[in-house]
C-alpha cells in the first residue's frame, strides 16, 4: 500500500514536471538559440497575454516597429517593466520625441539601465536632438556603473576630445518606478508609431 502511494506521488510529480516543461518549451527553445523553432509557441503565448513571451518577441523578433511596440506594451501590462525603455527607444527612433525623451530621462532616474543605454544610443546617433558624443558617453558610463556588461557600449563611440568632461548620468536615482510606470502607461497610446506596411501602402499609393 505504501509502495503504491509512493509510486502514485512520483507519477503525479513527473506529470507536473512534464506539464511545466511543455508550458515553458518555447522559452527553453528560444533561450537555447533556436529562435525560429520557438516563434510559433512564443506567439501563441503572447496572444494570451504572456508578458515574457511578448517581451522576447517585441525586443528581438518583430521587424515592424508598431507591432513590436504592441508586444512590448503587452509585456509591460503583464509586469515586464524592462520593456518600457525598448518601447520608448522605438518611438524616439521614429521621430516621436516628446514626451518620449522626458520619460526616458525620468526612467533612468529609477536605475533603469535600459533607459540609460537608450539615451546614450539616441545621443550617439543624433536622434531626437543633435549628435552629442560626450553626452552619449555620460549615459554609457552611468549604465556601466549599474551593469558592467554595458561597458562595451563605450567602444561604439569615437574618441572624445581632450577637453571633454564625462559625467556619470543620470546624477540622481530618486524616483519611484511605480510612479514612472503609471506615467508611461498614460502616455503610451500616443507614442505608438505607424505600421511599416501602412507606410509602404501610402507611399505606393502616392506614386
Amino acid at each position: 500500500m505504501i509502495r503504491m502511494f509512493i509510486v502514485t506521488v512520483a507519477l503525479v510529480a513527473l506529470a507536473g514536471a512534464v506539464t511545466i516543461r511543455m508550458k515553458d518549451a518555447p522559452y527553453i527553445t528560444y533561450l537555447h538559440g533556436d529562435r525560429q523553432g520557438a516563434l510559433e509557441g512564443l506567439t501563441r503565448k503572447a496572444r494570451t497575454g504572456d508578458g515574457f513571451a511578448a517581451y522576447l518577441l517585441g525586443a528581438n523578433e518583430e521587424p515592424d516597429p508598431r507591432r513590436a511596440q504592441d508586444l512590448l506594451l503587452t509585456a509591460v501590462s503583464s509586469g515586464e517593466d524592462r520593456a518600457i525603455s525598448l518601447f520608448l527607444r522605438i518611438a524616439a527612433s521614429h521621430g516621436v520625441c516628446e514626451p518620449t525623451m522626458s520619460l526616458l530621462e525620468v526612467l533612468a532616474r529609477t536605475r533603469d539601465v535600459g533607459a540609460a543605454v537608450a539615451l546614450g544610443d539616441l545621443a550617439r546617433d543624433g536622434q531626437c536632438g543633435p549628435q552629442d558624443i560626450t553626452r552619449a558617453a555620460d549615459y554609457y558610463e552611468g549604465a556601466a556603473r549599474l551593469e558592467p556588461v554595458f561597458e562595451h557600449r563605450l567602444e561604439t563611440l569615437p574618441p572624445l576630445g581632450p577637453n571633454s568632461f564625462v559625467r556619470v548620468l543620470p546624477e540622481r536615482y530618486d524616483l519611484n518606478p511605480k510612479d514612472v510606470r503609471q506615467k508611461f502607461m498614460a502616455a503610451a497610446p500616443a507614442l505608438l508609431v505607424p505600421h511599416v506596411q501602412a507606410l509602404l501602402n501610402d507611399q505606393s499609393g502616392e506614386k
